[in-house]
């Protein structure tokens, strides 16, 4: 938007500055319409006016001649130009046909003058002293400021009465409808149009500044205000105005480090086109709502920034054009800003969209719409507990969303980051696509990000940089994006291969356990079934995906892949807090004692939770102990069930335990889960690949931990699996044919920290005589 040309003398809507008679301005103090009022629009009532005057019975307000017509059809009068308060003023500010403004009130004239500063700080000076109550003034002609006459130089944000300005006390209404024009020269500008200093209670209905103040509206250390629609247009000339609204809570005439906090602040709309620094500025502010902020351009500086800012509310944010090449965004919050929401964040042009630094924390942003950023469009550094719920980000020249931790900077590290819903990506022309990153969680001691149900397709200009985590940071949650997680590809299944396909390296993240999302490339009519699971490489410290058939078609098929990281480490979140609870896992209050844990003569497996209708207890063949034996029909992978609670004993560290296992020819898997704090979350010792290269494994919730070769097995036989579990979290794992012969046997180790469970199977076929050995309790 272009700034009015005042120098004519007319505004935007060609009315003409030709003042107004003192009979014009005086019958304004008792008409209560907002905006203009001009020819052919009522600017009071139509009805008789009181026979008593005004609101107090003035006599100025009675039925006198004005121009030939009575007040009761003010609206007829031949005005070029009048603006006029949103209620009753106290004292009206207006100009006269010779160019001079005089301050009036209901009985006499405050003051008159050339400058307009002067003058309205006069009819502010004449309210009441001492007031507990609002007065107001208008100020209802437009007016042009400036040049000001200061010859010392100021700090960029020194508070000083050598400015030219209005200076409010509290209790003050200042409205100012009519457009104000600043005209500053030189190195510096020394006009704050509007300012306050330790006050409370101020109200600014309307301000309409055109031009290069040094802040269009300066106020420190301010209680209970409010401001309603703000409007400042900044010219591109030099010098340039420098910040559109600042209200910081540095203390007016005390050591800038002694602040006075600014509170209760409400603001309804503001419009700030081509400021030099920041077009809307809080620093050392607790509780304020802001409505809507609009900005078109600032040459280096944020749309909306908050500084120290607490218990923060904005309803949208509008940009465009923000710090072209330098690296202020549309929205900042930064300096320890907590506990904000920010409905809405709509940036075009600049250097970025969202920048949240320094310790900010407790940030919720809901919507976003950023592009054609410079840098990125959200940067997210140093700071805690921050969300953003949706939106777009595209066609940035960096990354779309970077989140990143600074250790040398003195400030905490980026920790609970959470993103969802949100959709990146680049559809500019392939040879002007900079877009470098969807989404990019990088930094030292960065943790606890969540990326889920993201959309980051296309979302940046290089292989698997539609999200990239680097491997320094830890505890992070990609679930269900469209386009990207940990690691992305397409695999081929080799047909006859045991494993089909192993993928190396693709995550980083030893104490989270990755999940896989995979679909064939083609369906070509073949029959085939795969089975994957993931294993801790020591030596590259990184996962291995591995991919093995269950049932193998002979030939090769072509598998598209995502790897996601579903859940962070599953730790307490505040240790400072549960000192008394150690790392050791949920307790549990089970026996121990040597004995049947359960060979199911009960005949139902009501205690189990899971997948239960995989599996049935029968007394056909074969049983190992009793009348009946757990039997899989028709199991497939991941089919687990658990019992936690409801069984005479369970087995715990310290304890040496043994079932009966076996599988058949329609499922090919035979195990035993125990410790188990879920239905997610155990231990399981299975034999794998029973009829073919068999291997007895053991399985941590996050890893295999260990195995062995052994030769392979009969279907339709219960085999011993004897397992000691140590305090020292080792495990001995034996099997024993029939005859008690072992088979294999092998020790591990582990540092999941479980101490007990409950018990159960996954995908087995045939499970008996779960039993308690011996105890180190005894």
């Amino acid at each position: 938007m272009a700034g009015d040309d005042l120098s004519d003398g007319s505004d935007t809507h060609g009315h003409t500055d030709s003042g107004l008679t003192r009979r014009m301005a005086l019958s304004l103090l008792g008409v209560g319409a907002v905006g203009t009022a001009m020819a052919g629009v009522g600017a009071a009532g139509d009805g008789p006016a009181n026979s008593g005057g005004g609101r107090d019975g003035r006599p100025w307000n009675q039925d006198i001649d004005a121009q030939g017509h009575s007040l009761q059809n003010l609206g007829a009068l031949e005005v070029d130009h009048m603006y006029t308060a949103a209620r009753d003023a106290d004292v009206i500010v207006w100009k006269d046909t010779e160019g001079v403004f005089h301050a009036d009130n209901h009985e006499e004239t405050v003051a008159s003058g050339e400058d307009v500063l002067e003058v309205t700080q006069a009819a502010v000076d004449s309210l009441t002293d001492g007031r507990d109550w609002m007065e107001k003034v208008a100020v209802v002609s437009p007016s042009t400021v400036g040049p000001a006459d200061v010859d010392d130089s100021l700090d960029d944000y020194e508070y000083s009465d050598d400015v030219a300005g209005i200076e409010l006390p509290s209790y003050t209404v200042l409205d100012i409808p009519a457009p104000m024009r600043i005209e500053e020269t030189g190195d510096q500008t020394f006009v704050d149009p509007i300012k306050a200093a330790d006050a409370e209670h101020i109200e600014i209905p309307n301000l309409r500044l055109v031009g290069n103040p040094r802040f269009g509206m300066f106020l420190r250390s301010v209680r209970n205000v409010r401001l309603g629609n703000i409007h400042i247009e900044m010219t591109d000339d030099e010098p340039r105005g420098n910040i559109g609204v600042r209200i910081d809570g540095f203390a007016y005439g005390r050591d800038e480090d002694d602040v006075i906090r600014c509170t209760d602040i409400q603001v309804d709309n503001v419009y700030v086109e081509n400021s030099g620094g920041h077009a809307f500025e809080t620093y050392a502010v607790d509780r304020i709502q802001i409505g809507k902020v609009l900005v078109n351009g600032t040459e280096a500086g944020a749309g909306v920034l908050l500084n120290e800012t607490t218990d923060a509310t904005v309803d949208a944010v509008g940009c465009k054009d923000i710090d072209p090449g330098g690296g202020y965004a549309g929205f900042r919050v930064a300096n320890d800003t907590h506990d904000v929401t920010c409905d809405q964040v709509v940036v075009r042009g600049g250097a970025r969209g969202i920048f949240g630094v320094s310790d900010s924390h407790n940030v919720t942003i809901g919507e976003v719409n950023i592009s054609e950023m410079d840098v990125s469009g959200i940067f997210i550094e140093d700071n805690q507990n921050v969300a953003i719920n949706g939106g777009v980000v595209k066609n940035c020249d960096g990354e779309a969303v970077r989140i990143h931790s600074r250790p040398d900077f003195g400030h905490d590290p980026t920790e609970g980051v959470t993103i969802t819903n949100l959709r990146t990506y680049d559809d500019r022309d392939e040879d002007d696509r900079e877009q470098s990153h969807g989404i990019h969680i990088s930094g030292e001691q960065t943790s606890n990000v969540r990326i889920i149900n993201c959309d980051v397709r296309g979302g940046g200009s290089g292989e698997n940089e539609n999200i990239r985590v680097d491997d320094d940071v830890s505890e992070t949650v990609l679930v269900n994006n469209h386009g990207g997680g940990l690691e992305t590809g397409t695999v081929t299944l080799e047909g006859g291969a045991d494993p089909a396909a192993v993928v190396e390296g693709v995550s980083p993240f030893g104490t989270q356990r990755p999940s896989l999302r995979a679909d064939p490339v083609e369906d070509g009519g073949t029959t085939f079934a795969y089975d994957q699971y993931f294993v801790w490489n020591g030596e590259s410290d990184a996962w291995d995906l591995h991919l093995e058939w269950k049932h193998d078609p002979g030939e090769n098929v072509d598998i598209q892949y995502v790897v996601d990281s579903p859940r962070a480490h599953l730790g307490a979140l505040f240790d400072e807090e549960d000192d008394e609870d150690d790392d050791d896992g949920e307790e549990f209050d089970h026996n121990t004692d040597p004995g049947i844990v359960d060979s199911f003569e009960s005949g139902d497996i009501d205690v189990y939770e899971g997948v239960t209708d995989s599996y049935e207890v029968t007394d056909e063949d074969p049983v190992a102990h009793g009348d009946y034996s757990l039997k899989g029909d028709g199991v497939s992978a991941g089919d687990t069930i658990i019992s936690m609670d409801g069984l005479d004993r369970y087995p715990a560290a310290g304890t040496t335990f043994s079932a009966k296992i076996g599988y058949t020819e329609a499922s090919p898997v035979m195990g035993l889960a125990f410790g188990a704090q879920d239905l997610g979350e155990f231990y399981f010792a299975r034999v794998y690949n029973p009829d073919d290269d068999a291997r007895l494994q053991l399985w941590s919730p996050s890893a295999e931990i260990g195995s062995a070769d052994i030769e392979a097995l009969e279907p339709g036989v219960f085999y011993e699996l004897v397992i000691e579990w140590g305090d020292n979290e080792e495990f001995d794992i034996t099997l024993t044919d029939p005859d008690g012969e072992e088979l294999a046997s092998f020790t591990a180790a582990d540092n999941a920290g479980y101490t007990g469970g409950g018990v159960g199977t996954r995908s087995s076929a045939l499970l008996d005589e779960i039993r308690i050995l011996e105890s180190n309790e005894e």
